[in-house]
């Protein structure tokens, strides 16, 4: 004997978007579309449906995690860091999590700033998967640039530098040495 079974009408993921969907309202069978889809950014642990709403505030705009304070509760807590001293290092040079994540996620190099060795600074790398779910995406962090930074501060010292020689020239000139 065959059975007859209803079509599926579940929705897939790519039928849903976390910016347009009414939370209060979606079926458990779209919840779970929302929750395969933005699976990356989503976090494992928790309230799911807390985890929507917090993602959906930040894809509308109406939450940017960039501006919430950083801690240094919050490496303790998501990061694992145990060294003190580099805890209060990294929470006395930045003040957002927005810079915080930008240079965990994209600086050149990590041990540029005080305390941070090699080792705190592959924890920190390894930070980057939990950093994104905090952002609700790699698109929400803030980008880094240290390498522009590094630019204006050479080129101001060359800038120094060619002043100070051309000013060695013109009074070598002046004196009628060569």
């Amino acid at each position: 004997m065959h059975r007859e079974y209803p079509e599926n009408t579940a929705p897939e993921p790519a039928d849903v978007e976390i910016e347009t969907i009414d939370l209060d309202t979606i079926t458990y069978a779209e919840e779970l579309a929302l929750i395969r889809r933005y699976d990356e950014v989503l976090w494992k642990k928790g309230n799911v449906r807390g985890n929507l709403v917090r993602l959906q505030a930040i894809r509308r705009g109406e939450r940017d995690p960039a501006a919430e304070p950083f801690s240094k509760q919050w490496l303790s807590t998501h990061g694992r860091l145990t060294s003190s001293a580099a805890k209060r290092a990294l929470g006395e040079e930045f003040e957002t999590m927005g810079e915080f994540a930008a240079w965990a996620c994209y600086a050149t190099s990590l041990t540029t700033v005080d305390h941070v060795g090699e080792s705190t600074a592959t924890t920190i790398r390894n930070l980057r998967p939990t950093l994104v779910r905090w952002f609700g995406g790699e698109e929400y962090i803030p980008r880094y640039d240290d390498e522009q930074e590094t630019l204006v501060i050479e080129d101001t010292d060359e800038d120094d530098r060619n002043e100070e020689t051309a000013e060695d020239d013109s009074s070598i000139a002046a004196s009628g040495k060569s």
